[in-house]
């Protein structure tokens, strides 16, 4: 019984635990729309296909890139 005593007190004498730092939290988007461009000269299911968009901006700054005479087309995001 005294064992018992003698470590509960070692142990606290150490302080308490350090705490864990919080997770932050990630800020979680939700999309409405994205931007789908289709390249005809590729085969479907090649992995150059289809290119896959967040934003307006981001196809246009792909496209002009890669294919200066293509055009992505804005789609609805099912829920």
């Amino acid at each position: 019984m005294f064992a018992s005593i003698a470590l509960r007190q070692a142990l606290h004498a150490r302080g308490p635990k350090p705490r864990r730092r919080a997770a932050k939290k990630r800020k979680v988007i939700s999309m409405k729309t994205v931007w789908i461009y289709i390249n005809t000269d590729a085969l479907p299911g090649d992995v150059d296909y289809v290119q896959v968009f967040a934003s307006e901006e981001a196809a246009n700054r792909w496209i002009e890139e890669n294919d200066p005479e293509g055009v992505a087309f804005e789609y609805p995001v099912q829920e």
